[in-house]
């Protein structure tokens, strides 16, 4: 240390920097900023297990404990109504949630989706058509089992869940050809579209690569909104075109560090610190 400035760690297992984070949601800061922010969060979710072993987990108890926070602090809306907000320019005082699950894996449907319908809060799934099937038999490159077209059926049957697409193979849409582009995207968007019979208008950016020429594409294939992977609270003008999103994965599992990251306060720490 010394005379050189100790930079604090923007990690979960940073005793400091935990520290800060439970201080800050016991002295209801987290009220405070709650009070004073306004804007669009939307929460990027991968894999919900029961019990958390990969960086993008978050456990099923974790979870819960999230969604119920969120459910009684905040106005949660669907994405296509938060889409639509944006398209008006409605004015907007306060934050409003908004709640995704990229990839498609069953956890989703077995952990997630019983306590969305628990809390009535709406959400959209993207999986990637590539891994669904009928019986669910396919695993993803971690080991976890994906989810089946009858658990995606039942799902956007319920009208609380709405299906996007996440391209066909989660290929990194900026290092393969234009005619790859849109086959990705159209194979995608068919499959779901002759299956579920339902209009497909939310693309999810697989793994967060986007460039003009791919966003250019995706938008002429008759979507409404692109979501990244870009880390912001979005202003009530933000273009349905790049909308970001908070990714909560394990490190984001415990509520002082959910609040942290779902206000923005990780993101300007890990800028001060350069991290």
């Amino acid at each position: 240390m010394g005379k050189e400035k100790e930079r604090l760690q923007v990690d979960s297992l940073n005793p400091e920097y935990r520290a800060l984070q439970k201080m800050f949601l016991s002295s209801k800061l987290d009220f405070v900023l709650r009070m004073l922010k306004k804007g669009y969060v939307i929460l990027m979710y991968h894999s919900t297990p029961v019990s958390a072993s990969w960086v993008y987990d978050v456990g099923k108890n974790y979870f819960k404990e999230q969604i119920e926070y969120v459910s009684n602090n905040y106005d949660v809306l669907s994405i296509s109504s938060i889409v639509e907000r944006m398209r008006r320019g409605e004015k907007l005082n306060k934050i409003v949630f908004g709640i995704t699950f990229d990839d498609g894996y069953e956890n989703n449907y077995k952990v997630a989706y019983p306590l969305l319908v628990k809390y009535d809060i709406p959400a959209t799934i993207f999986p990637c058509t590539l891994y669904i099937t009928e019986d669910g038999s396919y695993k993803s490159t971690i080991g976890e089992q994906m989810m089946s077209w009858p658990e995606i059926e039942e799902m956007e049957e319920s009208g609380l869940i709405t299906v996007g697409s996440h391209s066909h193979t989660h290929p990194n849409l900026t290092s393969i050809s234009k005619e790859e582009v849109i086959n990705e995207i159209d194979t995608s968007k068919r499959i779901f579209q002759d299956r579920l019979s339902v209009e497909v208008e939310l693309f999810s950016v697989p793994g967060g690569y986007i460039n003009d020429d791919v966003k250019e594409i995706i938008k002429s294939r008759g979507f409404k909104a692109i979501l990244t992977s870009k880390s912001s609270i979005n202003p009530a003008n933000q273009s349905p075109y790049d909308i970001g999103r908070m990714c909560i994965r394990m490190r984001n599992q415990e509520l002082p560090s959910f609040a942290f990251k779902i206000l923005g306060i990780e993101d300007k720490i890990s800028k001060i610190t350069g991290m």
